[in-house]
Formats: structure tokens, sequence, C-alpha cells
């Protein structure tokens, strides 16, 4: 089975214009309906089923339907996870700090961020593997 099916799960994906560094993804949402030219998702979003496109955006359109377990999605996902500690780690060293515990206080919760993020985008690396060995054990 290929993507997309009804029930499978997606994304509104719009790849990095030029001056964004990060592409965008939208929520997970689920394919309900599916068509002769339609995709319809849980969120009543419309894309055309020949280019996974939205139906009120043109041909050249940015944005395109993919599945969640796509790997330009982990990869974004991912990366938003580095961007935000990195926004971390930022305001942490700006802070005034006096005293070496503060120091050793701001380093643990950067720690903890890492460990989160780590396990986050672990977890979502496996159920894309799950996903992908289900729709292969299915067709």
């Amino acid at each position: 089975m290929t993507f997309p099916q009804e029930g499978d799960r997606a994304v509104d994906y719009r790849a990095a214009a030029r001056g964004d560094q990060l592409p965008r993804i939208g929520p997970v949402v689920t394919i309900d309906k599916i068509t002769g030219t339609l995709i319809i998702t849980s969120d009543g979003g419309r894309y055309r089923l020949s280019d996974h496109r939205p139906v009120a955006q043109g041909r050249f359109s940015d944005r395109q339907l993919i599945a969640a377990t796509d790997d330009r999605v982990l990869v974004a996902r991912g990366r938003e996870m580095l961007a935000a500690l990195a926004a971390t780690v930022a305001n942490l060293a700006k802070l005034d700090h006096t005293h070496s515990y503060e120091v050793l206080g701001a380093l643990g919760e950067i720690g903890r961020d890492v460990v989160t993020y780590r396990k986050t985008l672990t977890n979502l690396m496996v159920d894309a593997v799950r996903q992908k060995r289900e729709q292969g054990e299915k067709s």
C-alpha cells in the first residue's frame, strides 16, 4: 500500500522558502476520505489526489500533504528541537550568573532538554518504522 490511504496520518508540509531557515510542518491529521480527485483530511483540508497539493492554491504551491512518517517530517521536527535547544542555551548564557551552582543548574536544564528532545525524536522514528512495516504487511 502506498500513501495516501484512508486512515493514514499526514502533515501539511511547506518546504523552506528563500529566507526561511526551516520547512514548516502543520499538525498531524488523519486522511478521512479519498475520492476520485480529492484527499479530505480530519481538519477539513482538501488536497488534489494527483499531486497532494491544496485545492485552494495553484499547482505551484510550496505546500504538500505528505505522510507523517516521511523522513522530511522527522528531519524538520529534529531541526525544530535543535533550534529550541539553541534558543534555551542562548537565553541561559545571557543570564547574569553570580555563583557556580547557578551555572551548574543551567547546564542541568540544558541536559534535561537534550534528553527530552532525543527521546521524543527517537519515539517518532520508532513510530515511523512501525507504521511503514504495517503498511508493508497490508500490501
